[in-house]
């Protein structure tokens, strides 16, 4: 530690006459002048002098400044890609991470290495053992700057296949960092002789004995004149089959096949190409999914005045939800009748120009589930009328109001980060407030100045779903959801969830299970529940008991509790097949059951990819202003970081003020002055 005295001159001053004047009066007005010698006088005195002015430095108590300075090494992170995709390449691979960790630990300039193992996780302990199934690099870059905010880091190098099957391009959140990203790129990015299920696209949900189109995207690599046989299974059984040459050495072909459903529930299906002789990689010659075929679509009807640009944004949102068929009806025209529809969407809908009576007497008295979207022209009057559960308030001027979340909100599950993104939606033109809500409704959407004044809402009325959209201009939300993420899906997911609370109008409404119909391997499979009464409030004090079965019978059992936020239980990961799930919960005397299916399709997302990617690790150490390296240039690598002027030792300065009186060893010279003062005296006889 370093000392900077910052004591002002007065101290000094005044504790220079204190001593001064303590040693005067001792020694030049007292009697000790008679027996000691004009030498041992001056010693004497001026010993008490010095004793005295540091007691009364002391006193007055001044601050020292204390400057503590600490070297920090510069941190070098070393990224290890662990993902199976680098299996085959193990003993050179672990030979190169044990190579950069030597020279690191050996070179001239002091580093302070941290690892950090990558693929399906991140994290800084091993061991490599290439047993991850996906690679996700973006996610290991953000924790990285994570655990770099405050330090000193120098540089990272990046030690993979630069293949990454999961997030987003690492490209971008390592921009984002202020060091250098360096590679070192190892594997194969020759072009070998292969076919590829590239992908497929399908409808979640279809409708029983309609036809829908598969769209499935085929690349072939070095197969020319090759005849492929594509082949489409559904249960097992072979529904689609086609043979067809391959004509070019970089074949790409997209199919679009219509396939007809017959039997009703969760559809299992597999489009694969069968091998071709001497093919490299079969991994990626097939893709499964799963499909729910429903008995009728959910019908929606649209009651408007003429065409908005909202109403096109929600017939959009259920078009993509699948299950769902919309009628826009326009009130000029003749209004079908409502008992053909499972819910209704009134669109500024009764106005001062038409006030369509009929309409909403037959919602209210059919209890038609229905969406209430207002605006400028909506007579608030007539809707008051209704007796809702909630009211309408006028304002004297239409205005724009910042949207907040609640984070509370339970009747259907909503993300915490489909909840940031509403925050950042285009506030929507409201000249009304919706007062007085009933304890039957929740709010998903407020205003953000005014949390009880809510945006969009949902809840019952007399057995009756009600939602409500306070303002116009939601046709902006999947403008902002694609600019956010490049699709529509937080928008239509949002849609699709109002709606699927809106219509799930069936005899167990009361108790609800959601789950994914289809998911990957060793992918988390997380239920939901919910559970209502009467009124279809939320009930959070029973529990779910849930009986999991395999193709082979054998059985796993959970039980699922309130945790806070509703119902809801991770049951862990599962091997591929197709699985029945059973869930049972009892409400008063009742007992309610539901009945599932889930298929569980094969990860093989490092099988299907196997060449190197070597230009996403160029670019990503190009734009972060660090340098590619092949696995022979490790000393070439070591000597670019001892030498680059951003990576240096970083010396703090930790300045403390200090009270002089806290130093002990100040007390210990006192003590020694005054032993001393008093031993010369009594060897003098004074004393």
């Amino acid at each position: 530690m370093k000392f900077i005295t910052d004591i002002p001159l007065y101290c000094w001053l005044l504790s220079a006459l204190i001593g001064a004047l303590i040693s005067g009066i001792i020694y030049f007005k007292g009697n000790s002048g008679n027996i000691l010698s004009k030498q041992q006088h001056l010693i004497l005195s001026s010993i008490r002098f010095l004793g005295a002015s540091l007691l009364a430095l002391l006193l007055l108590s001044p601050l020292i400044k204390g400057v503590l300075t600490t070297s920090t090494p510069p941190t070098i992170w070393l990224a290890v890609d662990n993902s199976s995709s680098l299996v085959k390449y193990k003993d050179k691979y672990t030979n190169i991470v044990n190579s950069i960790k030597s020279s690191l630990e050996q070179s001239k300039q002091e580093f302070e290495v941290r690892e950090i193992y990558f693929g399906q996780e991140a994290s800084a302990e091993g061991p490599l053992d290439f047993k991850d199934d996906v690679s996700d690099y973006a996610q290991m870059i953000q924790q990285v700057q994570r655990n770099s905010r405050g330090k000193n880091v120098g540089a990272a190098i990046i030690l993979g296949d630069g293949i990454y099957n999961r997030g987003i391009s690492p490209v971008y959140p390592a921009k984002e960092c202020r060091f250098a990203f360096n590679t070192i790129t190892v594997g194969d990015s020759a072009n070998y002789f292969d076919q590829e299920v590239l992908s497929v696209t399908h409808r979640k949900t279809v409708q029983l004995h309609n036809t829908f189109n598969l769209q499935v995207d085929l690349k072939f690599n070095k197969c020319l004149n090759q005849y492929a046989s594509l082949e489409i299974l559904e249960n097992n059984k072979e529904i689609y089959k086609e043979r067809f040459n391959i004509d070019d050495d970089n074949f790409y072909v997209r199919k679009s096949i219509p396939i007809k459903t017959e039997t009703q529930g969760l559809r299992h299906y597999q489009v694969r190409l069968k091998p071709l002789r001497n093919e490299v990689n079969i991994a990626n010659n097939e893709k499964s999914f799963a499909i729910n075929v429903v008995d009728r679509n959910r019908q929606i009807l649209i009651a408007t005045h003429g065409p908005h640009p909202d109403i096109r944004s929600i017939r959009n949102a259920l078009d993509n939800q699948s299950g769902y068929q919309t009628t826009i009806a326009y009130l000029s025209d003749k209004i079908p009748e409502l008992q053909a529809y499972d819910a209704v969407v009134l669109y500024q809908v009764p106005s001062a120009q038409q006030q369509i009576p009929t309409l909403l007497k037959n919602v209210v008295q059919l209890k038609k589930p229905c969406m209430i979207i207002t605006g400028p022209q909506t007579n608030y009057k007539k809707l008051n009328d209704l007796l809702l559960g909630f009211k309408f308030q006028p304002l004297d001027q239409a205005s724009y109001n910042q949207i907040n979340t609640n984070d509370n909100f339970m009747p259907f599950k909503v993300e915490r980060e489909e909840l940031e993104q509403f925050k950042t939606w285009t506030p929507l033109l409201s000249n009304a407030k919706a007062v007085g809500l009933s304890n039957s409704y929740s709010a998903l959407l407020t205003e953000l100045k005014d949390s009880r004044s809510p945006k969009l809402f949902v809840g019952s009325m007399n057995k009756q779903r009600i939602c409500c959209i306070v303002g116009e201009g939601i046709w902006q939300w999947p403008v902002q959801s694609y600019l956010k993420e490049n699709s529509f899906n937080t928008y239509n997911q949002l849609l699709g969830k109002i709606f699927n609370f809106l219509t799930d109008q069936e005899t167990g409404a009361k108790f609800k299970i959601e789950h994914p119909q289809s998911i990957q391997e060793y992918t988390p499979l997380i239920v939901r529940g919910s559970i209502y009464d009467d009124t279809f409030n939320p009930i959070r004090d029973l529990e779910i008991k849930m009986n999991l079965t395999d193709s082979t019978g054998k059985n796993f059992s959970f039980v699922m509790n309130d945790s806070g936020d509703g119902y809801q239980l991770n049951l862990g990961n599962f091997p591929a097949g197709i699985y029945q799930l059973q869930c049972v919960t009892t409400i008063g005397n009742e007992e309610y059951t539901k009945n599932s299916e889930l298929l569980i399709t094969k990860n093989q997302l490092e099988k299907e990819n196997i060449k190197a990617n070597f230009n996403m690790m160029n670019n990503l150490a190009l734009q972060t202003g660090g340098q590619s390296y092949s696995e022979e240039q490790i000393d070439q690598l070591i000597n670019d970081l001892e030498s680059a002027e951003s990576i240096k030792t970083r010396e703090d300065q930790d300045i403390r003020m200090i009270n002089m009186i806290d130093y002990q060893w100040l007390a210990l010279i006192l003590i020694i002055i005054i032993s001393l003062e008093w031993f010369l005296r009594k060897f003098w006889g004074t004393v």
